[in-house]
């Protein structure tokens, strides 16, 4: 348990100083997601995706964008009787 806490300390105490992100960086990243919907919304699960757009203004502010795709449609209703 000792050699853990010595390492995390280690790791925290070093990452601050990387530099990781600098002025005028830009960030693209893509993602998946999956959709649940409540039954009361009376729509079908979904999956979709999107991309993420970032811009670095300065070494610490930053501009972050996301486009989510998820198109929900309706869940077949049940005539049932």
């Amino acid at each position: 348990m000792r050699r853990f806490g010595m390492l995390a300390a280690g790791l925290v105490l070093a990452a601050g100083r990387l530099a990781a992100q600098h002025a005028g960086q830009v960030e693209v990243g893509a993602f998946g997601s999956y959709t649940r919907y409540d039954a009361t919304f009376g729509l079908a699960h979904k999956i979709g995706g999107g991309v993420r757009l970032g811009y670095l203004l300065g070494n610490i502010v930053g501009r972050p964008t996301a486009l989510p795709i998820t198109a929900p449609t309706a869940a077949p209703v049940c005539a049932c009787s």
